[in-house]
């Protein structure tokens, strides 16, 4: 290689020391700098295990409520205080009375 010749960064061909542009291919003899120094300068913000951990937390803690609601919810519901039952006549025949304000359910 001469001393007074350079390659072109895109073809690979020889040119002239102070060429501006590929005698070959007519590409830039410079390469494309990206015009932000910082973005390339800057690495990469290494993931804050302490925050994921706080998130975690916090969802499980999410998690945990919705099941414990889920849970009291599926037990089954007593309407022993909700009931008065009333008998009196013959063989066991009588009346209920329904305490509370409750309205009837339509279909």
């Amino acid at each position: 290689m001469k001393n007074n010749t350079k390659f072109c960064p895109h073809c690979g061909t020889e040119n002239k020391k102070d060429a501006a542009f590929c005698a070959n291919c007519g590409q830039s003899m410079t390469i494309n700098q990206p015009e932000n120094k910082e973005a390339e300068t800057k690495e990469k913000r290494p993931v804050n295990k302490k925050r994921i951990g706080i998130i975690g937390a916090v969802i499980a803690i999410f998690i945990i409520i919705g099941g414990v609601f889920a849970y009291i919810n599926a037990q089954p519901k007593s309407i022993l205080n909700a009931v008065k039952v009333n008998f009196s006549g013959y063989n066991s025949q009588g009346t209920v009375e329904l305490l509370g304000d409750y309205q009837k359910k339509r279909n």
